[in-house]
C-alpha cells in the first residue's frame, strides 16, 4: 500500500463535457459508465502524445487522473479548444487522495472489489482495478475525498498491508507495461509506440479527434517501427524519462530508443523504453549516460494480444 502522489486530478464538467472529450482524446468515452474506467491520451495535431490519463465518470461529468508533471499542460491545451462549448475545466488535485495497493489471493478485503477495468463508485470515493497481467498480483487504486480518507485508511490497515513508498507501485506498473508521459517526454511518441493500442486506449472506430489522422494512418498502413519494451540493467538510480538508449554495435554508438519510465529495485534498474523493433534482439543496448548501464530485454508485448 502506498500514496500515489505523482498524479493529479482534472475535473471536466458541463453539458458538452462528453462531446468535448470525445473530440480531443484517443479513447472512446462511449465505453465509460459508472462501473468502468478508461485509459486514453491527448495528442497534438501531429499525433504525438501530450499526456496519458485515466477517466472515471461522475454525476456531473468526468475526472481525469493525469501525471502531475503534465496536468497544467493538459489543462492549458484543452482550454484552447473549449471555444463556445459548455465545458468547465478545473484542477481539483487538492480535493482528492490517491492510494494504490495490491493483494495476494489469501488477503481478506473488508469491502467489495471491482472486476478488471471496473470501478466501484460512490460520490466521495472511487475504487479502480488497474491493469495486471496474469503473472502479476491484482492492483487497485483508490481515489477518495478528505471526508472518506480516515475510513478508507482504517479499512486498509485492517487488511494488514505492507506500507511502502511509491517505488513499489511504479515497479508493478512497469512490469505490467503501463506507460506514463512526463513533461520531458510530452509530444515525442505516437500512441502505438507506447502500446496504447494494446491497452485499449485508442478507438479506431469513433469519429475524428486531434491527431487522429496520423494515429489511424500508422495503424492501417502498418508503418510502426518502434514499440515499448521492458528492459533491465544495473543502477542505483532511475533513468530520467527521455534518456537515450544506444546500441554499441560496430564500436559506434547508434541511437535506438528512449526511456519512458523507470524505477530501481535494489541495484536493478527496470524501465519501459520505446525502441526500434529491429533492435529488440540486440545484446549491446545501454543507456547513454556517464555511468552507462548494459540493458537486457525482460518483456516484449505481442501486438496481436491486447493487455488485460
Amino acid at each position: 500500500m502506498c500514496d500515489v502522489n505523482d498524479f493529479g486530478v482534472l475535473a471536466v464538467t458541463g453539458s458538452d463535457a462528453y462531446s468535448f472529450l470525445q473530440g480531443q482524446t484517443t479513447c472512446d468515452f462511449k465505453q465509460l459508465n459508472s462501473d468502468t474506467w478508461i485509459m486514453g491520451a491527448l495528442c497534438n495535431p501531429k499525433g504525438r502524445v501530450i499526456s496519458i490519463f485515466y477517466a472515471v465518470a461522475t454525476e456531473s461529468g468526468f475526472l481525469l487522473i493525469v501525471p502531475v508533471s503534465t496536468l497544467n499542460i493538459v489543462l492549458n491545451r484543452l482550454t484552447m479548444f473549449i471555444l463556445r462549448s459548455d465545458v468547465t475545466l478545473a484542477n481539483v488535485t487538492t480535493q482528492w487522495h490517491m492510494i494504490g495497493f495490491s493483494l495476494s489471493p489469501a488477503t481478506t478485503c473488508p469491502f467489495s472489489l471491482p472486476p478488471a477495468r471496473g470501478v466501484i463508485s460512490q460520490s466521495d470515493r472511487y475504487l479502480l482495478q488497474c491493469h495486471s497481467t496474469n503473472k502479476q498480483p491484482k492492483r487497485y487504486l483508490i481515489l477518495c475525498r478528505e471526508k472518506r480518507l480516515k475510513e478508507t485508511l482504517s479499512q486498509l490497515e485492517h487488511m494488514e498491508l505492507t506500507n511502502t513508498d511509491s517505488t513499489e507501485w511504479h515497479l508493478h506498473e512497469i512490469a505490467n507495461g503501463i506507460p506514463v508521459i512526463t513533461e520531458k517526454t510530452s509530444e515525442i511518441f505516437i500512441p502505438q509506440m507506447l502500446n496504447l493500442d494494446l491497452l485499449n486506449a485508442i478507438s479506431f472506430e469513433k469519429g475524428c479527434y486531434t491527431g487522429q489522422e496520423i494515429v489511424a494512418r500508422t495503424q492501417h498502413l502498418g508503418t510502426l517501427k518502434r514499440r515499448m519494451f521492458v528492459l533491465a540493467g544495473s543502477s542505483q538510480s532511475p533513468a530520467e524519462p527521455g534518456t537515450i538508449i544506444v546500441s554499441q554495435s560496430n564500436q559506434a554508438q547508434h541511437r535506438v530508443g528512449q526511456v519512458v519510465r523507470s524505477a530501481v529495485s535494489g541495484k536493478q534498474l527496470i524501465m519501459l523504453a520505446v525502441i526500434l523493433k529491429s533492435a529488440a534482439g540486440l545484446t549491446d543496448l545501454c543507456i547513454n549516460t556517464p555511468e552507462a548501464s548494459a540493458l537486457s530485454m525482460m518483456t516484449s508485448f505481442d501486438p496481436e494480444t491486447p493487455l488485460p
